[in-house]
Order: C-alpha cells, then sequence, then structure tokens
C-alpha cells in the first residue's frame, strides 16, 4: 500500500511537473508573439510616420512652387478662409481682380494716378491724413538715433550733421559778415522710399485696404516706418526733388509684408 502511494504521489509530482514546463514554454512563446506583434506595431507606426513626412515634404514642395510662379511668398494674397482666392499683382495691374474688394482698391489707386484723388503732395501735407504722423515719427527716430554731442551721422555719405537751431550749423558768413545757417550741415529726415512712390504704388495699392481709410493707415505704417527714415542734409534733400539724384540705397526695402486685413 505504501508502495502504490508513493507511486501515486511520484506520479501526481511528475505532472506536476510537465505542466510547470508546459506553462513556463507557453509563457514564453506567448512573450515572444507580444514582441513579433509589438515589432509590427512599430513598424507600422514608423511607416505612418513617414508617410506623414513625405506627404508634408509633397505638400510643401507643391506650395513653394505655387509661391514662385506667382510670387505668393511675397505678394500674393492666400486666403484660405475664402477658398484660397487670389488678386495677383500681375493681374491687378491690368484691373483683373477676384472679389468687389480689390475692385475697389484698384479704382482708388486709378483715382490717384490719373488725378481723380489728391495728389501725393496734397496726401503728404494733409496734417491728418498723413503730416501729424510724419512729425510725430520724424521726431521720434530722430531722437533715437541722435550722437550724445547732439549730431547726427548722414546716412549716405560720412558727414556730420545738426539740428536745425544747433549754433554749429551757422558757419557761413554772408557779405555783410554775418554767420548764415549752412544747409548742407542741417539735418533732414529723408523717406528712403518717397511718399509720391508709395502713394501711387501698386502693391501698397492691393494691399494697403480697400477704403481711403485703410490705404491711409498702411501710408503711414510703411512711409514713417523707421526702416523707410535716412538722415540727411537739407540741401541734398531739396535738390533731389529738382534733379535725378541717385542716392545709394540705406537697406534693400521689402514690403511684401503687407497683407490684406
Amino acid at each position: 500500500m505504501n508502495n502504490s502511494l508513493e507511486t501515486a504521489n511520484k506520479a501526481i509530482s511528475d505532472y506536476l511537473s510537465e505542466l510547470d514546463e508546459f506553462e513556463i514554454e507557453l509563457s514564453v512563446q506567448e512573450q515572444k508573439e507580444l514582441d513579433e506583434l509589438n515589432e509590427l506595431l512599430q513598424n507600422r507606426k514608423q511607416q505612418e510616420n513617414l508617410s506623414t513626412e513625405i506627404w508634408g515634404t509633397i505638400k510643401k514642395a507643391a506650395k513653394d512652387s505655387v509661391e514662385q510662379i506667382i510670387g505668393l511668398s511675397d505678394r500674393g494674397d492666400w486666403r484660405p478662409d475664402k477658398g484660397a482666392v487670389i488678386t495677383t499683382p500681375l493681374n491687378f495691374r491690368q484691373g483683373v481682380v477676384v472679389s468687389e474688394a480689390d475692385q475697389k482698391r484698384y479704382e482708388m489707386w486709378q483715382d490717384r494716378l490719373n488725378g481723380r484723388a489728391a495728389s501725393a503732395s496734397e496726401f503728404r501735407n494733409d496734417p491728418a491724413r498723413f503730416g501729424r504722423s510724419y512729425n510725430s515719427a520724424k521726431k521720434n527716430f530722430k531722437n533715437e538715433i541722435r550722437n550724445p554731442d547732439g549730431s547726427y551721422n548722414n546716412d549716405y555719405d560720412n558727414t556730420v550733421i545738426y539740428d536745425q537751431n544747433d549754433p554749429r550749423t551757422y558757419n557761413q558768413p554772408d557779405t555783410g559778415g554775418d554767420m548764415r545757417r549752412d544747409t548742407t550741415q542741417t539735418v533732414n529726415v529723408d523717406h528712403v522710399n518717397s511718399v509720391k512712390s508709395l502713394y501711387e504704388d501698386d502693391l501698397v495699392s492691393l494691399y494697403g485696404g480697400a477704403t481711403q481709410e485703410e490705404h491711409d493707415q498702411t501710408m503711414r505704417d510703411i512711409a514713417n516706418n523707421n526702416n523707410n527714415f535716412a538722415i540727411t542734409d537739407e540741401h541734398t534733400n531739396k535738390i533731389k526733388k529738382e534733379k535725378n539724384f541717385h542716392r545709394p540705397p540705406k537697406k534693400i526695402q521689402n514690403w511684401g509684408w503687407i497683407r490684406k486685413k
């Protein structure tokens, strides 16, 4: 009987050992399968990411190509909220527009060119439309760049110039022996891009608003921006209006950042 019991216990023990080994082997197999699934999943994610990256590159390349063709990056009007409607500068110059607002911009531009609106000179001398803004911006600009001794560096040559009431400008005696002001040493703030050129410019017209108020504001923002200011002397600033005066540009000017609101 004892032998029978021992035989039974051994049989049970052996069975349990085999069962444990089976469960261990099964667990290893499951782990292997799980690893394979994870690997497949990871590969799929990588493929999806690669597909997304490729698709993004393709879209960007296509958009860049369009921008190069129509000048979209500098001058075009990409309005996705309105179906990516575009009035290109080339079409605008020819009067081909895609909206009533652009048509209004074109008509206002033509009025300025053909004398049916205020001239550039009248606009510039109008205190409300331009004059007060220019005087304020000019004052701030001079305060920012004035040298510690009160002088200014001429942006177009190596001379030093001064405010109109500075005694250092009075260095030329007239025939009566009195000192007179030397306009070649008197500071003026020059518009690098003239008010007239901006006022009649097609790009400023296209991107400057569909009402006179909006266009006036664009003119003030551009013309009276520090990037469009240069320090010159009074004498030079006056004669440049009478002659075809060539000046080296202060910097390359690009007003492509203007966009319709």
